[in-house]
């Protein structure tokens, strides 16, 4: 492996565009543009320790009749190494927010997109019947969330929050307005919670400082 380009190359049958990366061409390069993915590589020379890679796509197009031969400058996100990752943090921990298209979808891939949070069987019933405008707004509240949770050190005693997040108050708590049954059967209180618009929408959450991670317990409106 070391012995060839650092990219990995296949045959592909779309030959409409042709990408190159210092003058060799590169299908993989060309992949991760066409589907705003992400190039990963052997890191092979200091020519690719970089955190985006930069080449050209050369492709036909029809002006009216007249085939012509374009030209353009184009960069894709790369990895080799893990620090390389570090800039491309919230588009990843945003990636497959596109295919979701309704609250069932958002459930069925809650355990592949969210790794650290857990979810009561409520939470799970309130996402698959989420009103249609509500869809992205918890996916990506709870991808937020889910980031956070990933990037929370053991030395912190809460995570870093990239969304607006808070406790309730004492008084609220004692309404038992926020006491479920947890996965283990045991009735806890979830009071913090996470916001999402549009609406009054809440995610109410309980951490695990032992875990770092998070069990949702209510996804919907302000609890009354």
């Amino acid at each position: 492996m070391q012995s060839k380009s650092p990219g990995w190359h296949r045959d592909r049958d779309d030959e409409a565009s042709e990408y190159r990366v210092a003058g060799d061409a590169l299908v993989a390069f060309g992949d991760a543009h066409m589907s705003d993915g992400l190039l990963v590589s052997f890191r092979t020379s200091g020519a690719w320790d970089v955190e985006w890679v930069k080449g050209t796509r050369t492709y036909l197009v029809d002006l009216d009749g007249e085939i012509r031969l374009m030209s353009e400058d184009v960069q894709v996100r790369h990895g080799s190494v893990e620090s390389h990752l570090d800039p491309h943090i919230e588009w990843v921990s945003l990636a497959g927010m596109a295919d979701v298209e309704s609250g069932a979808d958002l459930q069925a891939k809650c355990e592949e997109m969210f790794t650290k949070l857990k979810f009561l069987r409520r939470a799970e019933d309130q996402l698959k019947a989420l009103d249609p405008k509500w869809v992205a707004p918890v996916a990506q509240t709870l991808a937020l969330m889910n980031r956070a949770l990933v990037e929370w050190s053991p030395t912190s005693s809460h995570p870093s929050w990239y969304t607006h997040v808070t406790a309730d108050s004492q008084s609220r708590r004692g309404e038992g307005l926020m006491d479920f049954q947890d996965l283990d059967g045991t009735v806890r209180t979830f009071d913090t919670h996470a916001r999402f618009t549009p609406g009054h929408g809440r995610i109410h959450f309980k951490l695990d400082t032992a875990t770092r991670t998070a069990t949702v317990a209510h996804v919907g409106y302000k609890l009354l």
